[in-house]
C-alpha cells in the first residue's frame, strides 16, 4: 500500500508539467506540455486569423478587378478595360456628332454679336493690353478624310469670346485669327470669322514651295518646316500688341468653361508670385511657357516620373484611410491581433489602389480637380503638346530666333524645337492641370489619316 502511494505521488509530481491541448487535459491517455499547449493554439488561432484575412482579400480584389472596373470602365476611354479597336468606328460617329452640336451652338453664338462692335473690341487699338491670343488656322476641309468641314475655327473663337466677355476680370484683351493657310483666300470659314475679328495672313508659298509641300519623298519634312515658320509668323505678329502675355491657340484647341479665371489663378498665386510661410513672395524664376493641354493618352501614370508620384500619393492615401479604418473598428476588438495586422493591411490596401488607380486612369482622378480654381496647379513641362501655350512678351524674341535656327539646321515639330529651347536657355516650362484646353480636332493640318477619336 505504502509502495502504491509513493508510486502514485511519483507520477502525479512527474505528470505536473503534463497536460493536453484539450479541455479534457488528455488524448487517449496522453498528455500534453502546457507551453506547448498555448503555442499550439497560438499557431491555431493565428492560421484561423489568417486565412480568414486571405479569403476576404481574394473576393475584394476578384470582385473589384474582374467584376465591378470592368462594368465601371467600359465606356471610359482611357481606362485599361476600354476596347479601343472595338469601338474605333462607334467613337468616330460620337466625335462627329458631338463636333455638330458644339458647332451649332457655338455658331448661334457667332451670328448673335455685332461685326462692328465685335471687330472694335478686339482691334490692336488699346495701350495696357494683358493678353492677345492668336488663333493659328488652316483650311482644314480640304482634308481627304473629313466627310465634311468640321469649322474648328468657329467653335474656339466662339468659346474665346464667351470665355473673356463674362471673364475679363477687369483685363484687356485681344483676339485675333492668323491665317497660315497655303492659299489663305481659300480658307473662307476664316474670312468670313474676320468680320468679327481682326485676321493677319501669311503670303502664299510660292509654286515651288506649295509643289514641295506635296512631294511623297519630302513632304513631311516640308510641312514640318512650314509648320515651324507658321508659328514664328503668328508668335511675331502677337508682339505687334505690346501684351503682358500672348496665348497661342491652334484652331482645333477649344477652352474650357471658366479657362480664364482659372489661368488668371495660376499665374498670380504659381508664376509671377508664390506662397511660401504665411505669405506671398515674387516669384523671380524664368520660365519660358505655360502649356495648357496635355494629351489624355500620353496622361497615364506611367508616362511620366511626376506622374508615377501621384499614383504613389493616391494609393497611400486610401491604404492609409483603410488602415485606420480596419485598426479603429476592427483589430481593437480582437485582442488577439497583433498591430502587424494593421500593416498588412496597409501593404495590402496601397496595392489595391495602387492597381485599381492605373486600371481606371490617372486622367479620371486629374478631372476631380475641376471642382474648384484652387485645386488647379502646374507641373514640370514635357515636350509634347502645344495645342495651346502661353508665353511671357518678353522670350517671344528669343523663341522666334531660335526656331529659325533650328528650322534651317533640321526641320522637325516645333513641340520638339520648343523643349530644346529650353534646355538651351536653362529656363523652366511648365503644364497645367487639369486642362484649360481640350483637342477636338480629328483630321491633322500634317498628316492625312485621322487622329484617334479617343486620344484627344
Amino acid at each position: 500500500m505504502m509502495a502504491d502511494r509513493v508510486g502514485q505521488k511519483r507520477n502525479m509530481k512527474k505528470n505536473k508539467y503534463f497536460t493536453t491541448g484539450f479541455s479534457n487535459g488528455s488524448v487517449n491517455g496522453w498528455t500534453g506540455w502546457t507551453p506547448l499547449r498555448d503555442f499550439l493554439s497560438r499557431r491555431h488561432v493565428h492560421r484561423r486569423l489568417f486565412l480568414r484575412h486571405i479569403i476576404g482579400i481574394s473576393v475584394v480584389y476578384a470582385l473589384t478587378y474582374f467584376i465591378v472596373l470592368p462594368a465601371y470602365c467600359k465606356n471610359k476611354p482611357s481606362s485599361f478595360y476600354y476596347d479601343v479597336r472595338g469601338n474605333r468606328d462607334r467613337d468616330f460617329r460620337y466625335a462627329i456628332q458631338l463636333n455638330q452640336n458644339r458647332l451649332r451652338e457655338d455658331q448661334r453664338h457667332i451670328e448673335t454679336l455685332n461685326p462692328q462692335t465685335t471687330r472694335q473690341k478686339y482691334d490692336n487699338n488699346n495701350a495696357n493690353v494683358h493678353m492677345a491670343i492668336g488663333v493659328i488656322t488652316v483650311d482644314r476641309s480640304k482634308h481627304k478624310k473629313s466627310p465634311s468641314n468640321p469649322k474648328y475655327l468657329t467653335q474656339v473663337l466662339s468659346r474665346l469670346d464667351q470665355g473673356l466677355t463674362q471673364q475679363s476680370l477687369g483685363h484687356i484683351n485681344k483676339i485675333f485669327i492668323c491665317n497660315v493657310d497655303s492659299k489663305p483666300n481659300d480658307h473662307s470659314e476664316a474670312r468670313e470669322l474676320s468680320r468679327y475679328f481682326p485676321m493677319v495672313t501669311k503670303s502664299a508659298p510660292n509654286v515651288e514651295s506649295e509643289l514641295t509641300l506635296h512631294r511623297k519623298d519630302i513632304g513631311l519634312r516640308a510641312r514640318l518646316s512650314k509648320e515651324k515658320e507658321d508659328y514664328v509668323f503668328c508668335l511675331n505678329y502677337s508682339r505687334s500688341y505690346n501684351s503682358k502675355y500672348v496665348l497661342l491657340v491652334q484652331d482645333d484647341a477649344i477652352p474650357e468653361d471658366g479657362f480664364y479665371e482659372r489661368l488668371n489663378y495660376l499665374l498670380e498665386n504659381k508664376l509671377e508670385r508664390r506662397y511660401v510661410q504665411g505669405r506671398f513672395i515674387s516669384n523671380r524664376g524664368e520660365w519660358a511657357f505655360l502649356k495648357l493641354n496635355f494629351p489624355d493618352p500620353l496622361a497615364a501614370f506611367p508616362r511620366h516620373w511626376w506622374f508615377v508620384c501621384e499614383g504613389i500619393a493616391i494609393a497611400a492615401f486610401a491604404a492609409g484611410i483603410v488602415a485606420n479604418v480596419y485598426e479603429t473598428f476592427y483589430r481593437r476588438k480582437h485582442r488577439e491581433l497583433s498591430v502587424k495586422w494593421t500593416y498588412f493591411i496597409l501593404l495590402v490596401g496601397f496595392l489595391y489602389f495602387g492597381i485599381a488607380s492605373h486600371l481606371i486612369g490617372r486622367q479620371y482622378f486629374i478631372h476631380l480637380r475641376e471642382k474648384s480654381n484652387y485645386f488647379y496647379d502646374i507641373r514640370p513641362g514635357t515636350s509634347c503638346c502645344i495645342p495651346a501655350v502661353l508665353y511671357p512678351s518678353a522670350i517671344i524674341p528669343n523663341i522666334t530666333n531660335y526656331l529659325l535656327m533650328t528650322n534651317l539646321a533640321s526641320p522637325y515639330p516645333v513641340d520638339f524645337a520648343l523643349a530644346d529651347f529650353v534646355t538651351f536657355a536653362k529656363m523652366q516650362q511648365y503644364i497645367t492641370f487639369p486642362n484649360l484646353f481640350s483637342h477636338i480636332g480629328l483630321f491633322s493640318s500634317l498628316h492625312v489619316s485621322t487622329v484617334g477619336s479617343v486620344q484627344f
